[in-house]
Formats: structure tokens, sequence, C-alpha cells
């Protein structure tokens, strides 16, 4: 299922926004998933997966996190999972948001831990975890597209985000599955083969089942 995530100004960030004009983490979290195990036959918390790319990467994280009983396994691709990395330059990257859906980055400093994937690290105990991210230079697996020089700096910093988080992972004692590669940049060709690297993987555990902790 791939629901709607919002787009420009009202793109969600997957959170339910401190100005409450959007409740997107409640949206997904209860209402997607609750219309899903009422409308199709499904097998339940212990057989469920989140994935996302780019923003959607952190989503993923983000819910896996907050919600660690609802998911067995979670993915992201190139995915902005941590959210405070790179202060002041990410502050101003995400400055006309942040008032809105977590408050301001200096003020409302614990909101923003609160909602950060490499600060709550440690509740993806017991989650089997895939991370993808390229280094943002020419040369990778997937090959180039010299017509998009901005993929390349997105993916830079994004992959800075990925070493952040993968460390933050590391201290907390959480195994993880990862797939860090020279070059590459941001964009679907990248995303495409990161999928297919861990969608096979995600599908066994699926299979399998069983809850991520205790309910």
């Amino acid at each position: 299922v791939m629901p709607d995530g919002g787009r420009n100004s009202q793109a969600g960030w997957y959170s339910d926004w401190r100005d409450g004009s959007r409740q997107w983490e409640t949206f997904h979290t209860k209402v997607v998933v609750d219309y899903i195990d009422q409308t199709f036959r499904t097998m339940g918390a212990g057989h469920r997966a989140v994935a996302g790319l780019s923003m959607g990467g952190f989503g993923a994280m983000h819910y896996a996190a907050r919600h660690p009983c609802e998911f067995q396994a979670a993915a992201e691709f190139s995915g902005a999972v941590d959210m405070l990395y790179g202060w002041p330059v990410s502050g101003v990257a995400f400055a006309k948001l942040q008032d809105r859906f977590w408050g301001n980055q200096i003020r409302r400093r614990a909101n923003w831990r609160r909602n950060n994937p490499t600060d709550l690290a440690g509740n993806l105990k017991g989650i089997s975890l895939f991370l993808a991210s390229g280094t943002g230079t020419p040369g990778g697996p997937a090959g180039d597209d010299p017509s998009n020089p901005g993929g390349y700096a997105i993916e830079s910093f994004i992959f800075q985000m990925n070493l952040s988080f993968a460390r933050a992972l590391t201290v907390a004692g959480v195994p993880f599955q990862h797939d860090f590669y020279a070059g590459g940049y941001h964009g679907w060709p990248y995303w495409q083969r990161e999928l297919h690297w861990a969608l096979p993987r995600i599908v066994s555990i699926i299979q399998t089942g069983s809850a991520a902790c205790a309910a």
C-alpha cells in the first residue's frame, strides 16, 4: 500500500504537525492501517513492514521507532534519517516548515529529538532494518545523470545522515543490514536498485512473522 504523504507546502514529514493543521502520523498508522486490516485479508502486525525513499525513508524509520510493535521490518532508501544532522544547514533547509510540524528547531529541540530516527535508534530493537544510500558522487552502480547535479548534492548530504543513523544504531546495539555504496545520486534508478536489494529479504521476514515487541 502506498498512501498519500502530501506534497510541496503540505509535504507531511510523516508527523502530526504541532500547529494541528496536518495529522499524517495518525492518518497512516491508525486510519490507513485499520482500514487495510478491516478491508483486506491481512496477517496483522507481526507480518507488517514499512519502507520509503527520501522523505519517505525518514517516515519509515520514524514510524517504526515510534510504533515498534506495529512493524517487523523497516527499510529506508536514501532516507533523511537524522533530521538534526548538519545544523544550521538543515535548519535553513526546513525553515519554512519547521514551526508547523515540530516547532522551531532551537526552541523546540526536545520535540525534534522525539521525532528524529537517530535519537530513537534504541526503539528499533527487534525490527529487521535495511538502510541504503550512496556517497553522492559520479560512478555509482546504477549509472550517472549529468542533468541532475542537485541529485548528487542531496545524496551526499543524505549519506552523512545515514552514517550518523548507523552509528546510533550500533551504539544502541541494534543490528541492521545496509547497502552503502560509492557513487550514486538522489534519483529513481538508485531507489529501484535499493528496493530490489531489500524487498526479497523483507518478504521473507514478514512471511515468517513475529511480534517486534510485547504489546
